[in-house]
């Protein structure tokens, strides 16, 4: 009777002890999936910073190039022998203006790196003033306005795999407008736990 007394109690405890490892594998296997998708929401994170960034880059230079040539032409139209070239070539520039400017509004509104609530701080963020998300004000002498001279982009990291309220960080980069080449930015990014106010 003490035999099988025994004997049921190594059962016993090696049931318990089986138990015991599985739930600790389980638990592994939990913490390591969360870690895996912590790094993956990480990694998207910072790919879809580098795209509106490297977007960004690209459309203030452009939108700058045109401005410039806008302003060269325009004294021009003020000469009757060069009044009509003059206003052809700005009507061009001012078309090209707003072609980059719906091409940037789609490149940072829908890309395969980043989720709409990530795009959407940028969207309302333009660095040029717009009369309405579509429309670009300008100037009497037909000059897009840059909005301001230093503003920021703040992506927040959106963690699609937990279901979070708040991002664990944000990634801030702060544009200044180049005083020796305006078609160019300095940039200087930092990731932050959370902005104040998102104040751009």
């Amino acid at each position: 009777m003490n035999i099988n007394n025994a004997r049921g109690s190594i059962t016993l405890l090696g049931i318990l002890f089986s138990l015991f490892i599985f739930s600790m594998l389980i638990t592994i296997v939990y913490f390591e999936k969360i870690y895996f998708f912590n790094l993956k929401s990480r990694y998207l994170t910072y790919l879809c910073f580098k795209h509106h960034l490297v977007k960004t880059q690209k459309y203030v230079k452009a939108m700058e190039e045109s401005n410039n040539a806008i302003s060269i032409a325009f004294p021009l139209t003020l000469i009757p022998a060069t009044s009509a070239k003059a206003h052809a070539a700005i009507n061009a520039l001012k078309l090209r203006q707003n072609l980059l400017h719906g091409s940037h509004l789609k490149n940072i509104s829908f890309n395969k790196f980043c989720s709409y609530q990530q795009n959407l701080i940028s969207v309302m963020n333009l660095p040029y003033v717009t009369t309405s998300l579509l429309v670009l004000k300008r100037t009497p002498n037909h000059l897009v306005i840059l909005r301001k001279k230093k503003w920021n982009i703040i992506i927040p990291n959106i963690n699609q795999y937990q279901n979070k309220t708040l991002p664990d960080f944000y990634l801030k980069a702060e544009l200044t407008r180049s005083v020796q080449s305006p078609q160019s930015l300095q940039i200087t990014t930092s990731e932050i736990k959370k902005p104040a106010g998102l104040v751009f």
